[in-house]
């Protein structure tokens, strides 16, 4: 399975701005996601989301920002996005 990545990522940004207020915290997390991965390469993807929110949960010791990160996780695989939109 071929991933596509996202050149300026405003679409996921756009996704996940409009998000229910009740995941303020885990639009947060989106949002800082899509912009470490444009700051890394200019492009993002639904894998470079994962792998930054694993990263910060291999660091992370605060259990409620764990459950914030598992929350986003969750969110993101449960996504239908189109075949090849990510």
């Amino acid at each position: 399975m071929q991933e596509r990545t996202i050149p300026g990522g405003q679409e996921l940004l756009t996704l996940f701005g409009s998000m229910e207020e009740r995941f303020e915290d885990e639009k947060r997390v989106f949002c800082a996601a899509v912009r470490e991965s444009l700051a890394g390469s200019g492009e993002v993807s639904r894998r470079a989301i994962i792998f930054c929110i694993i990263g910060e949960m291999e660091t992370s010791t605060d259990p409620l920002r764990l459950d914030v990160l598992r929350s986003c996780l969750e969110i993101l695989v449960s996504i239908d996005f189109e075949p090849d939109a990510l």
